[in-house]
């Protein structure tokens, strides 16, 4: 009776784990991605960081590979042989990777663009009526900063 007990819990409780899993391959692929798509210049992560969770990526996924496959092939009948247990330990240990990554990203100070001059040097080919509107060009200078700044400002929410 706690064999067929221990097969009925891990038939209920892998289905969300292996939901688990898959999310977590989604997010190291985007991470992976973005990590390799920064510029020198602007590069967060050590090579070693990135590589590391390439590493744990790959390992987890070839693990989850075989594992499903034997699992598939393996009756109700019989113990399990992809456990929940295990799958806990690789989901873990592999969000683990990705949050203390995200973490690092996320503390990164932004780096900020020198601000233009808000005083307008006064060329000789301008007129009147572009004097007597100063206050409407200033505003839409400062709409115009702000749009700009917004899209550099957002973080890419790479986890949810």
């Amino acid at each position: 009776m706690k064999d067929l007990k221990f097969r009925v819990r891990e038939q209920k409780e892998r289905p969300e784990l292996v939901k688990a899993l898959k999310d977590a391959f989604n997010y190291s692929v985007i991470f992976l991605k973005a990590a390799k798509n920064f510029s020198e210049d602007d590069q967060i992560f050590t090579e070693t960081e990135i590589n590391l969770l390439a590493d744990v990526y790959n390992e987890t996924l070839a693990w989850y590979r075989t594992k499903s496959e034997e699992q598939a092939k393996t009756p109700c009948t019989h113990p399990p042989v992809m456990l929940t247990s295990d799958m806990k330990d690789k989901y873990m240990k592999l969000d683990r990777e990705l949050q203390y990554l995200y973490n690092k990203a996320k503390s990164q100070p932004k780096k900020k663009k020198p601000k233009k001059p808000k005083g307008k040097k006064k060329s000789s080919n301008d007129t009147e009526t572009e004097e007597t509107n100063g206050a409407n060009g200033e505003e839409e200078e400062k709409v115009e900063e702000g749009t700009n700044g917004d899209e550099e400002g957002k973080e890419i929410d790479i986890m949810h």
